[in-house]
């Protein structure tokens, strides 16, 4: 991309990821761009991902606007875009984007969410955030003390971001056609033992010798 067009690239390697991410939105404001990609390093997209997520920020909205990729992770499943809406009682699958056809392009994630390991985002939604007092990118803890789940994560700092694009009002979209892939570590002996006993017919947690 470095030869087709005007970037800005930071290679950032530090923890944890909201206040990093935090950090490098701080420095993108105080430049004269207009647009953030946001690409992990464990990302891996097809030859055309990256074109087809700018083609969807550039030509979705004229005013404040994020949009996702499609980007996997892995589950019972197997891999699965990191889709969801925010629903009462929690976070579920965003059925409509999973069942949709790849070439649909560009989709209204309003009132839904993602993952922000591949997001462009225009700088005015950073601007939107910090007329409403809120932050950009953080993980939220559990409060009640009385719960079990005391000071454990119950939203994160992706999750976040998203669910206040909604209250925002921020348009909010995922382009299907931008996917990719998602490189997670794995205990190989599992996946062996798991491998086997689908050659052989068995299902997941039933013994292989």
């Amino acid at each position: 991309l470095r030869g087709v067009a005007d970037l800005d690239v930071d290679i950032v390697h530090d923890k944890p990821v909201s206040s990093t991410r935090n950090k490098q939105v701080h420095r993108f404001l105080l430049t004269k761009r207009d647009w953030v990609l946001f690409l992990d390093s464990d990302m891996v997209p097809t030859f055309d991902a990256v074109n087809f997520l700018l083609d969807a920020a550039f030509g979705s909205c004229e005013k404040a606007v994020a949009v996702t990729g499609m980007a996997d992770q892995l589950t019972k499943g197997g891999p699965m875009p990191v889709l969801y809406r925010f629903e009462e009682g929690g976070i579920k699958a965003h059925a409509e984007i999973l069942g949709s056809d790849p070439s649909d392009g560009p989709f209204d994630l309003s009132g839904g969410g993602a993952g922000a390991a591949c997001v462009a985002v225009r700088r005015p939604v950073f601007t939107r955030f910090l007329e409403a007092g809120k932050v950009w990118f953080q993980d939220v803890l559990e409060e009640d003390v009385s719960s079990p789940k005391f000071g454990t994560r119950v939203l994160g700092q992706d999750a976040w971001f998203w669910r206040t694009c909604t209250e925002l009002g921020i348009p909010t979209f995922a382009e299907t056609r931008a996917y990719f892939g998602h490189v997670k570590p794995c205990d190989l002996s599992q996946e062996a033992r798991r491998i086997h006993a689908l050659r052989l017919g068995k299902r997941e947690g039933e013994a292989v010798a």
